[in-house]
């Protein structure tokens, strides 16, 4: 088999085996993208049953966030046209099943607690189990889409093998024929020394002018075949520049896209700050009622003491009046102990609110410096973008150059060749090269059959 087709036929292959891998990653890639929807449509589920469980503990209906948490939910355990694929893996669909089955229940907990607000624990039971499921089916999404990470990066390691497969090939067929130039090169020199030693004077001017223009010859074409290595390692510089700038511009989008999702997480935080700071003001209005129920009940307790005072004045026609005032201070001094109860509640609440507060406030203060630092990135990456743009221009310059280049070159390499062509009919008239002649005509068969 010729090199050359020896040559194709190892390219051919190697390139189908990389455009197979290809096709694998990309579907790879594909499903990473759906279990990533899958994890975000969990999170996002798991939110809203949380927002939903503590607006109803709190005493405010939750009916859009439900109707949304339903649609969330029902598309995991649906599918879509984006994770379809993704959601008919039996752990992550069984572990959704289970999930909606425990949502369902969780919306059945709701709606008794809102008839009967003892049910309070039982609806904090079943808002602690739906959270626990949807960790899990995060988990077990998390765990498929680890593998699938895995086998990506088999498949790179592969691909790597493949290219370092086709350099060897080539490596090796590069060694063949400059093993078969050289033999051929000291074939033609071998040939020239016997003319050389048969011709007269002007036989030898002959043949050292045709000595001179082979050497030449050679020069030029293994000049050539430089010029065509360093054209295409131009063009592969090109290639890898624009990849690399393709790949920054990506880069750029995604930063772009956190830096939205850092200014969006800005607001919920500080809305958050604003409606603790309401709760705060309730709960201060919920204790000046508590201190205005103990002022009552002292002032209710003063007042049944003075109608037992009253009452014993009035001898045995106050006897009655005296048992009712005592029940009546009874019943203000446990007013009196649940109002300091309140109060002492409220004041718990508000310390935990006031910590709340802080801790808002120093998340809005983390939530500024990330904003500042993804900006910071995305104008490096901008940055970024505009030196490889540079770079890819200036490979682009450079590879025309090149261009020029080996088509120069290749015009003198057809002189020198047509200057070849002259030496060896001013040796056609030696009857002594005729012989020689003949070998260089085999050498060059020879040549020609191997490229």
């Amino acid at each position: 088999m010729k090199l050359k087709t020896q040559l194709i036929t190892i390219i051919g292959i190697v390139v189908v085996l990389l455009m197979i891998l290809n096709l694998v990653v990309y579907y790879q890639i594909t499903l990473l993208r759906d279990d990533n929807q899958i994890m975000s449509r969990l999170a996002l589920f798991r939110g809203l049953a949380q927002r939903v469980v503590t607006l109803e503990l709190a005493g405010q209906y939750a009916e859009s966030l439900i109707t949304e948490a339903d649609k969330t939910l029902r598309v995991l355990v649906q599918g879509d046209d984006v994770s379809r694929k993704a959601v008919q893996e039996k752990t992550v669909r069984a572990a959704l099943q289970e999930l909606q089955t425990a949502w369902i229940h969780l919306q059945e907990a709701i709606q008794a607690f809102r008839q009967d607000p003892a049910q309070r624990e039982q609806l904090l039971q079943q808002g602690e189990e739906v959270f626990t499921l949807a960790s899990t089916a995060v988990s077990e999404a998390e765990t498929l889409s680890t593998g699938k990470v895995k086998l990506l990066k088999a498949l790179q390691v592969s691909s790597l093998a493949l290219n370092l497969l086709f350099v060897a090939g080539i490596w090796l067929i590069d060694r063949r024929i400059s093993r078969a130039l050289r033999e051929a090169t000291h074939a033609i020199s071998a040939t020239t020394a016997e003319l050389s030693a048969t011709v007269e004077q002007h036989e030898q001017t002959a043949a050292q002018q045709a000595t001179a223009v082979n050497e030449t010859t050679t020069t030029m074409d293994e000049l050539e075949a430089s010029f065509h290595q360093v054209k295409d390692e131009t063009e592969s510089v090109a290639d890898r520049a624009q990849q690399a700038l393709n790949l920054t511009e990506e880069e750029t989008e995604i930063v772009k896209q956190t830096l939205t999702s850092m200014s969006s997480l800005k607001e919920k935080v500080g809305a958050i700050a604003e409606q603790i700071l309401r709760l705060s003001e309730q709960i201060g209005q919920i204790g000046d009622i508590t201190d205005l129920v103990s002022d009552l009940a002292n002032q209710t307790n003063l007042l049944a003491l003075n109608a037992a005072v009253e009452a014993a004045r009035a001898g045995e026609h106050g006897k009655g009046f005296a048992v009712v005032a005592a029940e009546i201070r009874k019943l203000a001094d446990q007013s009196k102990r649940s109002a300091e109860r309140i109060n002492a509640l409220v004041a718990d609440i508000q310390q935990a609110t006031n910590s709340t507060v802080m801790v808002t406030e120093e998340g809005t203060k983390t939530v500024d410096q990330g904003t500042t630092l993804v900006q910071r990135t995305a104008e490096a990456f901008e940055n970024l973008a505009g030196s490889i743009h540079s770079v890819f221009e200036s490979s682009q310059q450079t590879l025309l150059n090149v261009k020029q280049q080996v088509a120069a070159v290749k015009q003198v390499v057809e002189a020198m060749r047509t200057i070849n062509g002259g030496a060896r009919e001013t040796a056609n008239g030696i009857s002594q090269t005729k012989l020689g002649i003949q070998q260089l005509k085999d050498t060059i068969g020879n040549l020609q059959r191997i490229v």
